[in-house]
């Protein structure tokens, strides 16, 4: 039996793409980054739609429309277990490497939080594609080099403490919290920018244009 771990094995970075608000010009972007296509559920409808043949399909298939995606020679991994979502199902059964999904941003706000906690559990670095935004949990520490005055926002998933260069607003000494401070809406001095996790979660979001600087930055 098939598992998605053999199906991928020897990518080095691998697109998932989800059943929700996608732009064409986005997926498309991510792929030339990202090649091996991998279908969450629904997400197997717009690869269809748009012409694309992932390497598998995987989920509990209750939003895959099987006729008209027409993917009969498409490895299928079925998820049952109810008790997590597809994607985070998916990105349990990847191997670690680099992760880019797209269509788990925008639409439903139930579906965004649902990835984003599940990004928390994921075996390798995985970064959340939007139409605006890009995101990421902070690894122990990430340098990148951002233009002045591009926002970078933190967002505490627990109770977390850290340290920061090249920010406007440095988070040394700080605890953020998601009931307390946070650390949203934060701005690059311009040049190398590090954010440093000593305890606790942190969400990094940055522009949708960072995604390639960001990818540079995880890999390192």
């Amino acid at each position: 039996m098939e598992t998605l771990s053999k199906i991928v094995a020897g990518a080095t970075k691998v697109t998932l793409l989800g059943g929700g608000e996608v732009r064409e010009s986005d997926l498309r972007a991510v792929l030339d980054l990202a090649p091996t296509l991998v279908c969450v559920d629904g997400g197997g409808n717009l690869a269809g739609d748009l012409g694309l043949k992932p390497a598998a399909i995987a989920g509990d298939f209750d939003s895959f429309d099987t006729p008209k995606a027409g993917f009969a020679d498409v490895p299928r991994i079925l998820m049952e277990d109810q008790n997590y979502g597809d994607f985070d199902k998916t990105l349990a059964a990847l191997p670690t490497v680099l992760t880019l999904a797209v269509g788990f941003l925008g639409a439903r706000l139930d579906h965004q939080m649902a990835a984003i906690t599940a990004l928390s559990r994921a075996p390798g670095p995985v970064v959340l594609v939007g139409a605006r935004d890009v995101a990421c949990i902070v690894p122990y520490r990430i340098e990148m080099v951002l233009t002045p005055g591009t926002r970078v926002s933190v967002w505490p998933l627990v109770p977390s403490r850290g340290r920061s260069t090249g920010l406007a607003w440095p988070i040394d000494g700080l605890t953020l919290d998601p009931q307390g401070r946070i650390g949203t809406s934060n701005v690059a001095e311009g040049g190398p920018v590090m954010i440093e996790v000593a305890d606790g979660e942190l969400l990094l979001i940055l522009p949708r244009q960072c995604l390639e600087t960001l990818i540079d930055a995880l890999v390192q």
